[in-house]
């Protein structure tokens, strides 16, 4: 039980470290892949949607660890991930690829939503901060 651990979560760190150091150095249209994203629905739909679930945890907290600090991407996985739950319960069935794909961009959609409402919320607050910081120095 606890080698399977070690080796998921050197699985999830591998690949982390790939997509952040070999994928990110590609072109620009390669570059956008989002292989651990792809990977947690690959998961989800195949294994079983709870183990998705927990890979896109993982694999968000190692992207907070290693990646760039701007995103949260726990934070944009989790919520991903909740809703590819409930989507993968209640809508699509595990039988088809075209459930797959209506998945996986379902569980995008909520991944961009949430970083941009990140990006938002970041941007709006900085002027009221730089005002705070201006008036205390």
């Amino acid at each position: 039980m606890i080698a399977r651990l070690f080796i998921f979560l050197g699985t999830v760190f591998l690949l982390v470290a790939f997509e952040l150091g070999v994928i990110s150095a590609w072109p620009m249209p390669w570059s956008q892949l989002p292989l651990i994203f792809l990977t947690g629905v690959l998961i989800m739909h195949f294994v079983r949607p709870i183990f998705g679930v927990i890979w896109l945890l993982i694999a968000g907290f190692f992207l907070d660890l290693l990646g760039l600090p701007d995103v949260s991407h726990v934070l944009a996985f989790g919520l991903s991930g909740a809703a590819g739950l409930f989507l993968a319960h209640r809508v699509f069935t595990n039988r088809s690829v075209y459930a797959m794909m209506g998945l996986g961009a379902a569980m995008y959609f909520v991944v961009s939503l949430v970083i941009l409402f990140w990006y938002l919320i970041q941007d709006a607050a900085t002027p009221f901060f730089h005002s705070l910081i201006s008036e205390w120095i």
